[in-house]
């Protein structure tokens, strides 16, 4: 009824919502990253 307005209705607000979530976990996975490349690198 609402056609494609309606489909993304509420994805503003969904995506600012998981948008400090993804930061958190791409921010984590490089800090570790890190972490294991220089443990590597001093064997």
């Amino acid at each position: 009824n609402e056609g494609i307005n309606g489909l993304f209705r509420g994805a503003g607000p969904r995506m600012a919502r998981a948008g400090p979530s993804v930061g958190i976990v791409v921010s984590s996975y490089e800090v570790v990253k890190h972490i294991m490349h220089r443990k590597h690198a001093e064997l």
